[in-house]
């Protein structure tokens, strides 16, 4: 359903002159001379965006306008000014500001184009501030300022990045029922806002609808769909994905199959993710650590434990520095085939390759070690564990 805050403004985006009585000023056609090099030093766009920086990440309004009261004619005269400033506050994710910023342009009859609350959006995305994304959304439209492409796949990924995943797809139904192109990237962002609700089957729904409306997926959207599945335990589906990357000429890299394989190590299937594991190369693609971990991870779920320190003692080879992570996914699995004596011969060994052991490690081996009945060695190792820098959990 179409959010109401952006339907009510729907039919009065026709046009973007307001009435004459309180009309926002425009751009000068005739005043060439000011530009942003004509800034006073007080009022460039680097120390603007620095005093209004420091006045933290929630200031209030009387204070922003403060700041700003003194750079107003400038403004006024060139609003372009403005965009410098809005730019430096996104690329600092600040994007509470730069809100505040466009709301004392439109306070103060500056004309703000879509260009400038993309920006502002943009510091929403990073943060994953949807709610405020939203707002912004909503003022574009109260402000007769038309959202773009741009203004609503970022607003979509903000959601995403907090799992807003009915609000992402509300606002891409949004772009359609208001005839604003949804584009690659549009489809990507409301794909990925699946992941963390784990709606796999709403993900590809969208991969397919992009097919109707004459989109093609790239390698983005599907290792978005993959990630997807891989997050809701769809692991044949996640091998599809990638088959069908393939086949369509779309080619697979490592995070493709790294994903692929994860699902397949989550549901135990440790022969796929070896495969997986072992046809990276001949697809020019190098296995990396994430792809090893994978491996070993799905040998532990599978019971392989053998086959788990094959693949730590194999990374060298494979010009790979195993890490805590790697040493983690092998220690698991020697607990979980009852195999005490490499869990704790690991967890002794990490120092000496220069791997620090943390929380995760040693709980394995001392679940190994109490497994066998060790009680001394699991009461040795947990009292280790200070010496380490680490606390046991309560």
């Amino acid at each position: 359903m179409l959010p109401s805050a952006l339907a009510a403004e729907a039919q009065k985006m026709q046009i973007r002159v307001t009435p004459a009585s309180s009309r926002i000023i425009r751009p000068s056609t005739t005043t060439a001379t000011t530009t942003a090099a004509g800034m006073t030093a007080s009022g460039s766009a680097d120390g603007l965006s620095a005093r209004l920086v420091a006045l933290g990440c929630s200031p209030r309004k009387e204070q922003l306008a403060n700041v700003l009261r003194v750079e107003l004619d400038n403004w006024q005269s060139h609003p372009r000014l403005a965009a410098a400033v809005l730019s430096n506050l996104a690329k600092r994710e600040l994007p509470n500001i730069a809100a505040l910023v466009l709301r004392f342009m439109y306070e103060n009859r500056i004309q703000a184009e879509a260009f400038d609350y993309n920006l502002a959006i943009n510091a929403c995305k990073h943060g994953g501030q949807w709610q405020l994304a939203f707002s912004l959304l909503s003022d574009m439209t109260q402000n007769k300022v038309a959202p773009d492409t741009i203004s609503y796949s970022m607003a979509i990924t903000a959601c995403g990045k907090k799992g807003q995943c009915g609000m992402a797809l509300s606002l891409l139904s949004t772009m359609n029922w208001l005839g604003v192109t949804a584009n690659v990237v549009s489809y990507n962002a409301a794909i990925s806002s699946c992941d963390k609700a784990r709606q796999w089957d709403t993900a590809l729904c969208l991969l397919s609808k992009m097919s109707a409306v004459r989109l093609g997926p790239n390698k983005i959207t599907y290792n978005a769909a993959i990630s997807v599945c891989e997050k809701a335990g769809q692991w044949q589906l996640a091998l599809s994905m990638l088959k069908r990357m393939s086949l369509l000429m779309e080619a697979p890299d490592a995070i493709s199959y790294n994903t692929a394989a994860s699902a397949c190590a989550k549901a135990g299937q440790w022969q796929f993710a070896l495969n997986l594991l072992s046809v990276m190369p001949d697809m020019s693609i190098l296995p990396d650590k994430i792809s090893c971990s994978a491996a070993i991870s799905a040998c532990e779920k599978g019971g392989q434990w053998q086959l788990a320190l094959c693949l730590l003692s194999s990374m060298p080879d494979m010009r790979l520095i195993p890490d805590v992570i790697n040493y983690n996914a092998a220690i698991s699995a020697f607990e979980k085939g009852d195999q005490w004596q490499l869990a704790l011969g690991l967890v002794g060994s990490m120092p000496e390759m220069r791997v620090s052991p943390d929380e995760i490690s040693f709980s394995a081996a001392i679940s190994a070690a109490a497994r066998a009945g060790q009680w001394q060695l699991a009461l040795n190792l947990l009292s280790s564990m200070p010496d380490m820098r680490m606390f046991p959990d309560e």
